[in-house]
């Protein structure tokens, strides 16, 4: 690199507000644009049919995910209870969650730790949701019976849309390259 290239990288680094202030970029810092966000595959989970999800950034150690979720028309999901809370934003159609009632387009949602739901899309069109989940690691199914069924981890399904839907459903995310090893 050139001297001038490095000064102004350097000029760069300076806060714009307070020249007192270096501005820095720590580990996991990450600007997605919107052109990024499409590059990312849409991954449909074999647990829910009808839906797919984009995982945007995540914190493993902390079990927080940020994702888009895309559920297709007349969608039921199944019944499951999720180990952490989650906040919705609705960006396209209407989603449903019983009791707590409907949201649609620029509608939030937040579902509390421990929330058993069977969330749908059985009246609109195409749903699609941002999603915030935080301390989620976990998600659990039920059987047919209503006992507790199996679970899906956060780090295992990361691992499963690596193999089954390639790199760029991952390469982005925040996670440290021994992660795909073990």
């Amino acid at each position: 690199m050139d001297v001038a290239a490095q000064k102004s990288r350097a000029d760069q680094l300076i806060a714009k507000t307070n020249p007192n202030i270096r501005v820095n970029s720590p580990p996991g810092m990450l600007m997605l644009d919107s052109t990024d966000i499409d590059n990312i595959p849409w991954c449909e989970i074999p647990n829910f049919p009808g839906l797919a999800i984009k995982y945007v950034w995540v914190d493993l150690e902390k079990g927080v995910c940020v994702s888009l979720i895309k559920i297709n028309k007349g969608v039921q999901l199944p019944v499951h209870v999720h180990y952490g809370t989650c906040m919705l934003f609705c960006l396209k159609g209407r989603f449903t969650y019983q009791p707590a009632g409907t949201i649609g387009p620029g509608g939030f949602g937040y579902e509390p730790f421990n929330t058993i739901h069977e969330p749908d899309s059985t009246t609109e069109e195409e749903t699609l949701l941002w999603a915030v989940n935080t301390h989620n690691e976990f998600l659990q199914l039920f059987n047919d019976d209503g006992s507790p069924g199996a679970f899906q981890h956060l780090a295992g399904q990361l691992k499963w849309m690596r193999e089954n839907y390639g790199e760029g459903s991952v390469k982005h995310l925040n996670v440290d390259p021994s992660f795909w090893e073990s």
